[in-house]
């Protein structure tokens, strides 16, 4: 008896249900890498909070050098990710490493101005609320914005060949 190596053993056929067919017309290419963005987002998302809330609330570090680091940790756990699991390039290209910097720089920029902009707007807006309870929410609308500039600049600029 032949035992056939398991590289050479066809799958059967899956029949193709209406819902198969439907996820395979709307999961396009191009949203599915716009999910993993997201997802790959998200990542930064949790780890830009953590830091910023393990420098700034809890370490009580400044705001800004606090909000600067913890987007800089985001950057690099988003570019790796991005690069070898959204986009799926084969290695790491210097071109694209600066192209993610300089995009992601003026996503800081946003995050940064946002950040601070909700802080103070909050605090003249209730005045009697603590100004450290804002931190987070309005951190995370700043994240949100800069958001849609990193994937509008990033897929067509560091990518756009991918």
């Amino acid at each position: 008896m032949e035992i056939t190596p398991l590289d050479r053993v066809e799958a059967p056929p899956v029949p193709q249900t209406r819902l198969a067919a439907l996820a395979a017309r709307v999961l396009t290419p191009d949203i599915l890498r716009f999910l993993r963005f997201a997802i790959v987002g998200g990542s930064g998302v949790l780890v830009n909070m953590a830091a910023l809330w393990l420098l700034h609330i809890y370490f009580g570090f400044n705001l800004g050098r606090s909000s600067v680091l913890a987007i800089t940790l985001a950057i690099v756990n988003n570019f790796l990710w991005n690069n070898f699991w959204t986009f799926g390039a084969q290695g790491v290209m210097t071109r694209r490493v600066v192209q993610f910097a300089a995009i992601s720089l003026v996503g800081m920029a946003i995050n940064v101005a946002v950040l601070h902009l909700l802080v103070a707007l909050g605090g003249w807006l209730a005045p009697t609320l603590d100004p450290e309870a804002l931190v987070l929410p309005s951190n995370l609308v700043g994240i949100l914005t800069a958001t849609a500039w990193n994937f509008f600049a990033n897929s067509r600029w560091t990518w756009g060949d991918a």
